[in-house]
């Protein structure tokens, strides 16, 4: 097993006084142990309903889901805190909770209640536990996939019990083909692997170049991530990897954003 390094994400609004403090507290204690922090804004919106939502912004995601990958991440949020899973997200079924976006590959915790770092302490021993251990089987495990890529109704939060893993295979097809509810068709590669990072997923470090053949066996299909949407040709396929990036393959083309109207890239949330 690759040793990863450990860090934590603390994601917080700025206006949100109660943090400060404990701020120093989380700094401090990172630094003791030799965590790497990275502190990040959330951004406030109003949505049309006139409700204040907290919101991560799109390069934070994508950094945050290919840290996942490579360290073993703690993340930390104070209330809500929703992760787009389009690069351009115009209203709120664009996003995901944030505990949902890492779900089976961070360990999480929203730090909800005053006093803010007594929560912190009291879950740090949580989170040195979690990253002590494996938390994954191997590469046909399904927390392996990427569920803001992957299109399911399951409740993925069921795939931590093997009778889960196993609902969750006879709904979608064992691990070497799986189809998900978009039709797509997730094929375990037979040949050789492209890629040359070991990626890994909560302590379990997969195959180096690990990843899926996604083919189109319908009509024309688009397959989003955080960062880019592909359109896959009836008969393409492309190559999507456990961090998200997509690479292409045969009749697949990406989509630009200079080739979405006008309409489709206005904000849904106010200022």
């Amino acid at each position: 097993m690759t040793t990863r390094e450990v860090e934590v994400w603390l994601f917080r609004p700025k206006n949100d006084g109660r943090i400060n403090a404990a701020e120093n507290i989380i700094r401090s204690e990172c630094h003791t142990r030799g965590w790497n922090l990275q502190l990040r804004w959330l951004q406030e919106r109003r949505d049309m309903g006139g409700r204040v939502r907290s919101l991560i912004n799109s390069e934070d995601a994508v950094n945050l889901y290919k840290a996942i990958h490579r360290r073993r991440v703690g993340v930390w949020h104070t209330g809500e805190a929703l992760a787009p899973i389009v690069p351009w997200p115009k209203s709120l079924r664009h996003y995901i909770g944030l505990r949902d976006f890492v779900r089976h590959k961070a360990f999480c915790r929203n730090l909800f209640a005053d006093p803010i770092h007594k929560q912190w302490l009291a879950a740090l021993s949580e989170f040195e536990s979690w990253f002590s251990g494996i938390w994954c089987e191997n590469e046909g495990d399904p927390r392996c996939l990427p569920f803001h890529v992957f299109k399911t109704n399951f409740s993925t939060d069921r795939l931590t019990s093997p009778q889960g893993r196993i609902d969750f295979a006879n709904g979608h097809g064992s691990q070497s083909s799986r189809e998900d509810d978009n039709g797509l068709r997730w094929n375990r590669p037979q040949g050789q692997y492209h890629g040359r990072e070991v990626l890994q997923i909560a302590g379990r470090d997969l195959v180096k170049g690990f990843h899926w053949d996604v083919q189109n066996l319908g009509g024309n299909q688009t397959l989003s991530s955080v960062s880019e949407v592909w359109e896959i040709s009836k008969g393409g396929y492309v190559n999507v990897y456990p961090d998200e990036h997509i690479r292409k393959g045969k009749r697949s083309r990406p989509i630009r954003l200079k080739e979405r109207k006008p309409t489709e890239t206005a904000g849904f949330f106010l200022k």
